[in-house]
């Protein structure tokens, strides 16, 4: 029974080893998305591998997932868009 307790646990050597890489992975995106804030995934993976880093598109994604690391992009156009609702927009059909 002691023999258990003195054995490595090699599934959590795996998962320390992944978490490790996800990190170092995690510090050459940052370093990315410091110089380009609006980049996505793909072009953040484009990036690292130009760059001589060695990891596939869909690692990029799932780091960046776990991470909460989104691009910055321009949202809605909310100037374009009626700020009450309730007034009646003219059309072209009549009133709405």
């Amino acid at each position: 029974m002691a023999d258990i307790f003195e054995r490595p646990n090699k599934k959590s050597e795996e998962v320390r080893h992944q978490e490790e890489k996800d990190f170092n992975l995690l510090v050459k995106i940052k370093e990315v998305q410091i110089e380009h804030p609006y980049y996505g995934y793909h072009r953040i993976w484009r990036e690292i591998n130009k760059n001589g880093g060695d990891t596939t598109e869909t690692t990029v994604r799932r780091v960046m997932r776990r991470f909460g690391i989104t691009a910055v992009f321009p949202g809605k156009n909310l100037s374009k868009t009626p700020a009450n609702t309730t007034r009646s927009i003219r059309t072209f059909f009549g009133t709405r």
